[in-house]
Order: structure tokens, then C-alpha cells, then sequence
């Protein structure tokens, strides 16, 4: 796996980062919809004959399908509803989702290519956040994503959130969320980045995020994918 270049480590302060969460989430769905759109007009175009007309996004907004297809061994509790963007899954992963990592992402996978799930909210035992959204009809890497998963158990992480846009020039972002109650605890968190590093699959950003009490250490991990 080719490696992915560092940039210098500085402090963000927390509403920043919650902030530029919600923009990237933001900026995930109006490209889903602006992508329909385009679609859309390039099959009206005046003068444009077409033998079949081609496929466009579904956001079928009936969630009884994808409920129909979790798999509760792996996602326990889950819930399925519509919302005016796609649908939305929430859930635990279970025990034998941690043990069983590969098999847990692929189950994740087959779910967002099979619907418009443009969220995905699941926590794990321990309560770490693990959240996909943008995806619709659409997934990524399976061994990808279960390396994301497995980092973010392996490594104690709070949260691992993947953002997915989609068109021509499509980009798959991550970030990972540590939060400590010493400097020392958080230190001891940016120090492993580097190993850490290497471990993770090349998306076209990885960002790895340690809060502390004086604020937050930030690495974004670039890749030419």
C-alpha cells in the first residue's frame, strides 16, 4: 500500500470541528441531489434520442425493504425510516459484528449499495460512533471499510465518521475522534498516529482528531485517489 503524506499537527477548537462536520455532511447531500438532477436534464436534452432511458438514484422512500435485509446478528436493534434526503439506519453492532470485522462491513456494504441509505448511525458495545453518509445505491472498498472499522477499534477511537461524494470526481473521506481528560492521555494518542497510519486504507482524506483539555490535536492524511 503506497503510504499517505503528513501535514504538521495544530489545534482546532471544537466548535470548528463540529461545524466542519456539518458543512462536509451538508455538502454530501446537496451533491446526491444535484448529481439526480443532472442526470435528469441530460436525459431531456431537446434533440437527444435514446433507445432506453437510463437509470437515475432511487431514493425510495419506503423502508421496509432495507429493514427486511439487516441482518440482526450483526445490527441489533435497528431502525429503518424515510427522511427527505434517502433513508436512515440506526443500530448497535453486536459483539459478534466486533469479533467478526470483514463480515460486519461487507453486511454495511451490500446495505448501501442496495438502497438509499444516506445515513448510517450505528455505535458499537463499547459506545464508539462509527457513521457513513452521502452513500445512495452506492458503497465503497469492502476491505476499506473494514479496515476503517477495525482501526477504530483497535486504536480506542470514539468515532469514525465517512463521508461519501459522489459524481464524476468522486471522493471518500473519513475522520477519526478521540476524546481525553489529560494532555498526557492525548498525547499519547497523536504518538501512535504514525503507526496507525499505516494501517489505514487510501481514501482521498483521512483526518485523525484527539480532543483535549486544552483543545484539539488534528492530522489529515492525504491520498491521490
Amino acid at each position: 500500500m503506497t503510504s499517505t503524506s503528513s501535514n504538521s499537527r495544530f489545534k482546532v477548537p471544537a466548535p470548528v470541528y463540529y461545524l466542519g462536520v456539518a458543512v462536509l455532511l451538508i455538502a454530501a447531500i446537496t451533491a446526491i441531489v444535484l448529481l439526480a438532477r443532472h442526470e435528469a436534464d441530460a436525459y431531456n436534452r431537446p434533440g437527444v434520442t435514446y433507445g432506453k432511458e437510463p437509470p437515475a438514484p432511487d431514493f425510495n422512500g419506503d423502508p421496509a425493504p432495507a429493514q427486511a435485509q439487516v441482518q440482526p446478528w450483526l445490527i441489533d436493534g435497528a431502525v429503518v425510516t424515510d427522511t427527505h434526503s434517502g433513508l436512515e439506519l440506526t443500530g448497535t453492532l453486536t459483539p459478534d459484528a466486533e469479533l467478526n470485522p470483514n463480515t460486519a462491513t461487507s453486511h454495511i456494504n451490500a446495505l448501501l449499495a442496495d438502497h438509499c441509505l444516506n445515513t448510517v448511525s450505528l455505535q458499537t458495545q463499547d459506545n464508539m460512533q462509527f457513521d457513513l453518509f452521502g452513500f445512495c445505491h452506492s458503497s465503497m472498498d469492502p476491505a476499506a471499510m473494514s479496515a476503517l472499522y477495525s482501526a477504530a477499534l483497535n486504536d480506542d477511537a470514539d468515532a469514525v465518521t465517512v463521508l461519501d461524494f459522489p459524481g464524476e470526481a468522486r471522493q471518500t473521506r473519513a475522520e477519526f475522534v478521540w476524546f481525553t481528560d489529560s494532555t498526557a492521555e492525548q498525547k499519547a494518542i497523536v504518538d501512535s498516529w504514525d503507526s496507525l497510519s499505516q494501517t489505514l486504507p487510501k481514501l482521498r482524506l483521512i483526518t485523525l482528531t484527539a480532543y483535549g483539555p486544552d483543545g484539539a490535536q488534528t492530522r489529515d492524511l492525504w491520498s491521490r485517489v
